[in-house]
């Protein structure tokens, strides 16, 4: 089959788990025996593409449509996976606008009312003038309008998708709890793979392990001020923050005012195995998870997670003693957490069998016929 993958920007396997994800299920697919392209519809690159990977960015999105439709018809694709469901590339990507016979299936990689459950706090900052006064007595009606919208979109994607994939099946009900509907067949859950077969670690070092983007959801400003307020300086152990983003160069700033000696920013890493195996304690203080790729790697290396709750985190962590998670929000109760990971030396090390054996749901073959299932009804 002729599959279009879509997403905002070049696939970079190392800047995020939605590419990460993307890349490993189209390059299995690609394996296969399907011809598989990419779409970019928001990132303008300058330079020459790489083969099979087409851009739409700039365009209105009228001119958006009309490029996908003729793409279509070119190529003769049987099935678009829009990887970016949360965005507003769904506006273009539906049956309204795409009226070449393929199958559209939206994907939906992100906990859907998170952000929405911890809105004030999210939105709340510092009262230092007038201003900041009216934006918090707003903040009620700004809430009930992203609400609304929020709502609306996801009614209408569904309606428009021949498909919607979330990773995990607490998305399933959340999904359809939020959107007030009964369930409906065009919603499938399938989880991401494990990029990383799982692998005995024999022994670890006192270095505790960041990796992601370093953007306002991922909260690594709270990572440091709880690796401040917990003790670590004060003892053997490292904290390394891999990744890069728009808050680098704030969160740097913010290390030095801690005056933290023990952290380290290593930027985007190539090989991100390396650090996993390594790392004793892999921290995720996010609150924009849904099925974090980033836990499924550090269990393949027997890291032991300290994460903001997300929806699919128990189909990951199916021990309690696999890992700790905390509510989100919660700085002082990760700075808890971290003094009580360093204090107790707790490990995954003893639990490796058992948690190689849980991850054989995830491996990739399983997951590629999960999604030849779905895209072989294309019309």
């Amino acid at each position: 089959m002729n599959l279009l993958f879509s997403f905002g920007n070049l696939i970079r396997p190392t800047k995020g788990g939605t590419e990460r994800v993307t890349s490993l299920i189209s390059n299995g697919l690609r394996a296969r025996g399907h011809r598989v392209f990419f779409l970019i519809t928001e990132e303008n690159i300058t330079k020459s593409l790489p083969a099979g990977n087409y851009s739409c960015a700039g365009l209105s999105m009228e001119g958006k449509a009309e490029f996908v439709n003729k793409l279509c018809a070119t190529l003769s694709i049987d099935a678009i996976i829009n990887e970016a469901g949360t965005s507003d590339d769904v506006l273009f990507l539906n049956h309204e606008r795409i009226t070449h016979p393929c199958r559209i299936i939206t994907c939906i990689h992100f906990d859907i009312t998170g952000d929405l459950r911890y809105f004030y706090r999210c939105q709340a900052g510092p009262i230092r003038s007038v201003r900041d006064i009216i934006r918090r007595l707003r903040m009620p009606w700004l809430k009930w309008i992203n609400t609304r919208s929020r709502r609306r979109r996801y009614r209408y994607l569904l309606l428009q998708s021949d498909a919607v994939v979330v990773p995990a099946p607490a998305l399933v009900e959340q999904f359809f709890r939020f959107i007030g509907q009964h369930p409906d067949s065009r919603l499938h859950c399938i989880p991401n793979p494990a990029l990383f077969a799982p692998e005995t670690v024999h022994r670890k070092e006192n270095l505790a392990l960041y990796i992601g983007r370093l953007s306002p959801e991922k909260h690594v400003n709270h990572l440091l001020k709880a690796w401040a307020e917990s003790g670590a300086e004060q003892t053997d152990w490292q904290l390394i923050i891999a990744g890069d983003g728009s808050l680098r160069s704030q969160l740097e700033e913010q290390m030095r005012k801690l005056r933290l000696k023990s952290v380290r920013f290593l930027g985007n890493v190539q090989d991100p195995a390396a650090l996993y195996r390594k790392a004793a304690l892999l921290v995720l203080p996010s609150d924009y998870e849904s099925f974090s790729m980033v836990v499924l790697e550090g269990l393949s290396f027997a890291c032991f997670p300290i994460v903001y709750e997300f929806p699919a985190l128990s189909q990951l962590l199916a021990k309690p003693d696999w890992g700790i998670s905390l509510p989100q929000h919660h700085p002082h109760t990760l700075a808890m957490a971290l003094r009580k990971a360093i204090t107790e030396k707790l490990t995954n090390l003893p639990h490796q069998k058992d948690i190689h054996t849980h991850l054989k749901h995830f491996a990739l073959p399983i997951i590629l016929n999960q999604w030849e299932q779905l895209i072989a009804s294309a019309p």
